[in-house]
């Protein structure tokens, strides 16, 4: 039943993205994909945390806070991730990649804090094991996203994702999460 959940909510979240041609969505479609991922999100969490409506009524004022400060920390430090590939570091002077650090343990320490605040908060509107299953249920969407998104750079590239570059793996038959189905179960790929 889970991996039906999470087949049916990811299914949602990455329409937008499956109709997108080759490189990265435009503005306008790019909201969209955020604000889908953020519904199947919203839907992932509530179902995997079992909210009742009592606590939903409480927990989604606490986690939308959380999450804008979180998104306030990243926009801040945006332009310091803007180009931190190899060859951009390479090209560095030391002066600047020591500011770069800085900024780097600057934001690591902001978000640190905010994670520290609204855990403490966590507490406050749901048991420690809902809480527990909080930090889980992020964790394993946000893998899910991720994969997702992967297979379907592969697919657009040409590559299809399933077992290049793995010797003696041929075609579709493959039964791992890194194959875009869930939890590799092949009747849950999409």
């Amino acid at each position: 039943m889970k991996q039906m959940i999470l087949a049916a909510t990811f299914l949602m979240a990455s329409t937008a993205m499956v109709a997108q041609p080759h490189g990265r969505p435009d503005g306008e479609k790019a909201q969209q994909i955020k604000e889908r991922i953020e519904t199947a999100q919203i839907a992932f969490l509530t179902k995997e945390l079992e909210l009742t409506p009592e606590e939903a009524q409480v927990f989604w004022p606490v986690y939308n806070a959380y999450q804008a400060e979180l998104k306030s920390i990243r926009e801040k430090y945006k332009n310091n991730r803007s180009d931190m590939s190899l060859d951009a570091i390479d090209k560095m002077s030391d002066k600047e990649a020591i500011k770069a650090m800085q900024e780097i343990r600057a934001q690591m320490e902001a978000t640190h804090k905010v994670k520290e605040t609204y855990h403490k908060k966590f507490l406050e509107v749901l048991s420690p094991k809902k809480v527990l299953k909080l930090y889980a249920a992020e964790r394993e969407f946000k893998q899910h996203v991720l994969q997702r998104m992967r297979h379907q750079e592969q697919e657009r590239s040409g590559r299809g994702g399933r077992g290049q570059g793995r010797p003696g793996h041929q075609g579709r038959g493959g039964h791992g999460p890194q194959h875009g189905g869930m939890g590799g179960h092949p009747d849950f790929m999409f």
